[in-house]
């Protein structure tokens, strides 16, 4: 079973154009299907007409039998990068609250010292 998928390139092809009523240059894609992955191709800028070509070679069968576990690969490391900054940003936020809260601490310490300075000084003195 295939699945299918495809991304925009930013290329452009001047030899081919759609099939629409205002024909426009044909984007290229990439096709990610298991029987395709990584396969360019040539279809209709807007997507509306069935304007499809080639853009690359077909590939071989070890190529398409690597690609998808590659892939795989690729995105269980990416949602780890994804989970690894959240768990920074979450630590990064901890210690911010943290902080705060010892310098609410710090603040009470010295006002409590100070207001024995001044008992002291004031009262003893």
């Amino acid at each position: 079973m295939s699945q299918s998928s495809s991304t925009f390139r930013p290329q452009t092809s001047t030899l081919h154009k759609c099939d629409c009523r205002h024909p426009k240059t044909a984007r290229v894609r990439t096709s990610w299907t298991n029987d395709n992955p990584g396969r360019r191709f040539k279809c209709c800028a807007d997507g509306k007409c069935d304007f499809f070509t080639w853009f690359d070679p077909p590939m071989c069968a070890r190529s398409k039998l690597i690609i998808p576990g590659l892939l795989r690969r690729l995105n269980r490391q990416e949602e780890e990068i994804r989970k690894l900054q959240q768990s920074c940003k979450t630590v990064e936020e901890v210690r911010v609250q943290q902080g705060q809260k010892s310098h609410k601490g710090c603040i009470v310490l010295v006002a409590i010292v100070l207001m024995v300075l001044v008992w002291i000084f004031f009262f003893e003195g």
